[in-house]
């Protein structure tokens, strides 16, 4: 009998073992890391992209990495497949350069050097898709949404940040995120996936950084979205229109949140179901964070995630074959350099000169149709000059009303 019972304790014990197993199975699964930057797979080869020989743009997605410069990208490169080998996004077959001061400023900021791109237009820093003197600027964005296209913004940091409010929306200080979310309601923005839960959920709930009772999430469910709060709900959506805000400030990278390549694929699948074709910008927000913080593990880990971003929107690229891909910064971040250190990346020796930004130019990258009008050097305003007309936009930049 005693037998008997230490025999059913073990049989108990192993299935808590096996239940435990399973739920930790799980948490890797679900709970830990939305993306391992150690399962990186990397290109299996050094060739490029093709060249798309024809220039009919149906599609554009526009992948910023903020604050990554030409060596926070070699930084991940030799890190990651080794000094001899590229990345997804060394893979684009066409380079060029853009220069980033603001328009009365050497250094930019976010606000500003997004605005260049979405606008055509240089203001000042701090500047939401405005003039410096305070006129609002029509965006690529919004140009699309003229041609009936649908439209999307993804960011890892909160959606209300400056680099994505600078597609979405017209204000005078970046500062005013709550703003922004408002703001957001009234653009019909087909899809929006990031993070700033606060700045949508009114002042009676905790954590909100709204100073009112309006709850924007709700407004926007009211106006028939699919609001998804995680990775199983944001799989789930099939609705045209979806906003996902995923944590209540920046993206931390682990579940039940998505990782920024899950958000593009998600993305790509809703928007491209549109016949006239889409726009989308893909902001990897904090690469920039990373090197503020001069942290260069931090740096790389989200360079590296949205590397595979790049890949996901390459590989639809090159499926539907209508599709222009643009990757480019909107400005360096931490005057990264490079000092020594193995090809492979062993005992990688580096400096940073400063954790704000700098002026050093930026690389863009391009593939699909058209994409040969992004070789060269030029400022970055040209970058939205280029865009605007090769998806035949017209009277592009042009400013629009007095805010």
């Amino acid at each position: 009998m005693q037998l008997l019972h230490k025999k059913s304790l073990q049989i108990i014990s192993v299935k808590i073992i096996l239940l435990v197993f399973l739920f930790l199975f799980q948490l890797s699964n679900g709970s830990v890391l939305a993306q391992d930057i150690n399962a990186y797979t990397p290109p299996p080869d050094n060739s490029d992209y093709p060249i798309v020989h024809h220039r009919n743009v149906k599609n554009v997605i526009l992948l910023i990495g903020d604050g990554m410069g030409f060596n926070q990208i070699l930084s991940g490169r030799i890190k990651f497949v080794g000094a001899m080998n590229k990345l997804y996004m060394d893979k684009l077959p066409i380079s060029g350069v853009q220069f980033t001061h603001a328009d009365d400023q050497l250094i930019t900021d976010s606000a500003s050097s997004a605005t260049a791109i979405s606008s055509g237009y240089k203001t000042k820093n701090g500047l939401i898709a405005m003039t410096p003197d305070s006129m609002s600027l029509p965006t690529l964005l919004e140009l699309s949404q003229e041609k009936n296209k649908a439209v999307g913004l993804i960011t890892t940091v909160q959606s209300t940040h400056a680099t994505m409010a600078s597609f979405g929306a017209h204000i005078i200080n970046r500062n005013m995120q709550a703003a922004i979310a408002e703001q957001y309601v009234e653009s019909n923005i087909d899809i929006i996936l990031g993070g700033g839960r606060s700045y949508y959920l009114p002042q009676n709930m905790r954590g909100s950084n709204r100073k009112d009772d309006r709850d924007i999430l709700w407004e926007f469910a009211d106006r028939g979205y699919t609001v998804a709060s995680n990775y199983a709900e944001l799989m789930a959506a099939d609705n045209e229109k979806l906003i996902g805000i995923f944590s209540m400030d920046e993206m931390k990278s682990v579940r039940p949140e998505p990782s920024i390549e899950e958000m593009v694929r998600k993305a790509v699948e809703i928007l491209s179901k549109d016949e006239d074709g889409f726009f989308l910008m893909v902001e990897g927000g904090q690469i920039d964070w990373g090197a503020h913080d001069n942290d260069f593990e931090y740096m790389l880990r989200e360079l590296i995630a949205f590397d595979w971003a790049v890949k996901t929107a390459v590989e639809f690229a090159i499926q539907d074959n209508n599709t222009l891909v643009i990757v480019t910064a909107d400005h360096e971040t931490g005057g990264l350099i490079l000092t020594g250190g193995g090809m492979w990346g062993e005992e990688l020796e580096y400096n940073w000169a400063t954790t704000g930004h700098t002026p050093t130019p930026v690389p863009v990258r391009a593939f699909g149709p058209g994409a040969e009008d992004f070789a060269g050097f030029y400022q970055n305003t040209e970058i939205g000059v280029k865009i605007a007309n090769l998806m035949k936009f017209e009277n592009f930049p042009r400013p629009k009303y007095k805010k």
